[in-house]
């Protein structure tokens, strides 16, 4: 599942292939209940598609359907976390088509009272950062978390924290990149949180 050269590469990939669920079995014509795309043990990186003609591809990590979502945080999330601890930017996106397993990777729909075992990506990190600030040596510093909340569809902007419904007088989100090349976001809504609890409520 893991490439040796993961970690000192600035973008990494990681294939996740969904199982078929109850619901697909069900609308699906048997036809199509097939499987369009295996990986093998001897090149656990590497995904073939079965079609017409056999494709290889190659990622950092590929994830076949038995795979739990506490694997794929380990082994593909929990070193970009603790990158972030030490100072660096981290990004983290999923990218697939609808119903494709984008928001149960990532954990958005999950509640705090979720069962841990499928907690997704986001909750697994909110942990991990709120347990690393609240550790011993972390005692004697004053430390403030905030969150903001984007959507990006299409070209608009939208600040899913600010739930006024006067948008003539919602503040424009603007993104840009000042001089020194950091990003910098202006009219964007953050909100204080002390815990995971706070975050995912």
């Amino acid at each position: 599942m893991t490439n040796s050269n993961s970690e000192n590469t600035t973008v990494q990939v990681a294939l996740r292939i969904r199982p078929l669920t109850q619901e697909d079995l069900v609308n699906l014509p048997s036809r199509f209940q097939r499987n369009v795309l295996s990986t093998s043990p001897f090149t656990p990186n590497q995904v073939i598609v079965h079609g017409d003609k056999k494709l290889t591809f190659n990622f950092d990590y590929v994830f076949g359907p038995e795979t739990q979502q506490r694997d794929v945080y380990d082994i593909s999330v929990r070193n970009m976390v603790d990158k972030f601890l030490e100072g660096f930017n981290v990004t983290i996106l999923a990218y697939g088509q609808t119903s494709s397993g984008k928001t149960y990777t990532m954990g958005t729909s999950d509640s705090v009272s979720s069962i841990q075992e499928s907690r997704g990506i986001i909750p697994r990190a909110l942990h991990t950062l709120f347990s690393y600030i609240s550790s011993a040596q972390f005692k004697s510093r004053k430390i403030t978390m905030k969150v903001s909340f984007i959507e990006i569809y299409n070209e608009d902007l939208n600040d899913l924290l600010n739930d006024t419904d006067d948008d003539e007088n919602k503040p424009q989100l603007l993104i840009r990149e000042d001089s020194k090349g950091n990003i910098i976001w202006s009219g964007l809504q953050e909100i204080k949180v002390n815990s995971v609890e706070e975050v995912m409520g």
